[in-house]
């Protein structure tokens, strides 16, 4: 087991830096640093500061779905990933949490 931070960063698929989506940018920004891991969420319905409601019910109102970066790793190593992508976020939600990793690999026999 070990302390470790989960960020989160909370956009809608529809995001763009500089013409490239905003999540494949962080998804190649987190394994160039290499964090540990990190996945996207896409949300099927959501809203944010705007209060928009962003849903696939509508077939012709199905972008800027909420989408969400989950990665977990060493604290130094997410506050390196957001040093990074500062300024290139932005009015993403960005939360960080303290997690326990528990290692679930079974002994060897």
């Amino acid at each position: 087991m070990g302390a470790a931070t989960r960020l989160m960063i909370f956009m809608a698929d529809d995001d763009r830096v500089n013409g490239q989506p905003l999540h494949e940018h962080l998804l190649a920004r987190a394994r160039q640093l290499p964090l540990a891991g990190a996945t996207m969420w896409r949300g099927i319905e959501g809203y944010g500061r705007s209060r928009l409601l962003r849903t696939n019910r509508l077939s012709d109102a199905n972008t800027g779905l909420p989408m969400v970066m989950e990665a977990i790793d060493a604290p130094d190593r997410i506050t390196a990933f957001l040093r990074d992508v500062d300024g290139i976020v932005g009015d993403a939600l960005i939360t960080l949490e303290s997690v326990v990793i528990v290692d679930a690999t079974p002994p060897a026999p």
